[in-house]
């Protein structure tokens, strides 16, 4: 035990990793569609995969995201969600068969479950978080026209 406080106090960002990164998810359906919204107080990297009549989000960090009521809202798509045990992924049963479509838009990740009768595009973002992350592309530009300028001036 004393070696692992030792580890933790020597490194304490191998302490950190382990902190599962906090959030919250909702599922909703309209437009002929299911969304996923998952929002993390972090950017994580994560994967979507489907096998079979499951879906799987994987993350690259552990999260700590309540699913346990999210197929409640969402009853003609899923039938259970869980999260693994290790924070490093959750999974969805489906109820029918869909075509998935998933998008990152900074710490938010939009997963779709498209139902076999969609024809079209799938849908896009919502016009909040394009013009959140519009603003934020514009903060950063400007960011570093500052630090490139006060570098010059240095």
């Amino acid at each position: 035990m004393a070696g692992l406080l030792l580890i933790g106090v020597a490194f304490p960002g191998v302490a950190r990793a382990a902190e599962p990164i906090k959030g919250d998810a909702t599922f909703s359906a309209g437009d002929g569609y299911a969304r996923l919204v998952l929002k993390l107080a972090e950017d994580v990297e994560s994967e979507v995969v489907t096998a079979g009549s499951i879906i799987v989000i994987r993350f690259k960090q552990p999260v700590d995201i309540p699913v346990d009521k999210l197929s409640d809202a969402v009853p003609d798509y899923v039938g259970s969600a869980r999260r693994d045990p290790d924070g490093m992924a959750v999974r969805f049963a489906l109820k029918r068969t869909v075509t998935v479509n998933a998008m990152t838009a900074g710490e938010k990740y939009f997963v779709d479950l498209l139902p076999d009768t969609w024809r079209g595009q799938p849908p896009g973002l919502p016009q909040d978080v394009v013009e959140a992350l519009a603003r934020r592309a514009r903060d950063a530009e400007q960011l570093a026209e500052r630090t490139v300028r006060f570098l010059e001036t240095t």
